[in-house]
């Protein structure tokens, strides 16, 4: 249905930003696959929001919608 459409793309949108922040974490040595890969820790979370609003010339939606989204989640 139309009215769900926004809810998957936002969804598929922020996946991709949790992949890509997650593999620069790891490649920076900043975390283990694991720790990326588990249910993410305060630090992380932290780390994630502060790495979005550094980049938030390059999100796919904007900062306060990625934040209203995060709220919604348990990641």
């Amino acid at each position: 249905p139309p009215h769900l459409v926004e809810h998957i793309v936002l969804t598929g949108e922020v996946t991709a930003l949790f992949d890509v922040f997650g593999q620069q974490r790891i490649k920076e040595g900043k975390y283990s696959a694991g720790a990326i890969d588990s249910k993410w820790t305060e630090e992380i979370k932290k780390d994630f929001r502060e790495w979005a609003k550094a980049n938030r010339d390059k999100l796919p939606m904007s900062l306060e919608s990625l934040n209203k989204y995060l709220e919604t989640r348990n990641f």
